[in-house]
């Protein structure tokens, strides 16, 4: 049965959408992010308002571990980690510069954790 919005529950759209429109989407930090941004603000940090540009009124809230965008949990890349703890940690925001960032949602990747042997 092939996936469309009319035959899934409500409350599942959000999370839908968030896969649909995010998975695999380029998403570009602009310097008008950075001087809008929280710092330590996981709702209002400049990566987070790069979500919601492209994907207007979505819950997001990004940190250095995960990404969670309408409870689809997405694993934080590497350069926004470092991104969001010069941000957080920088006086100077204006030396910061953009970039571009895609998300890979949690699931799809290997957790450390499974990885470790069961104790006895």
């Amino acid at each position: 049965m092939e996936m469309t919005f009319s035959n899934v529950a409500p409350k599942e759209v959000p999370e839908l959408l968030a896969r649909a429109v995010l998975l695999n989407r380029e998403i570009k930090l602009s310097r008008a992010h950075i001087r809008r941004g929280g710092k330590k603000d996981c709702q209002r940090c400049p990566v987070a308002l790069a979500i919601l540009d492209v994907m207007p009124g979505a819950r997001v809230n990004a940190d250095v571990n995960e990404i969670t965008v309408n409870e689809v949990t997405y694993v934080t890349p590497d350069r926004v980690e470092k991104f969001m703890g010069r941000f957080d940690y920088t006086i100077n925001r204006h030396n910061i510069s953009g970039f571009k960032f895609t998300l890979t949602e949690l699931s799809y990747c290997q957790r450390p954790w499974t990885t470790l042997p069961k104790s006895e």
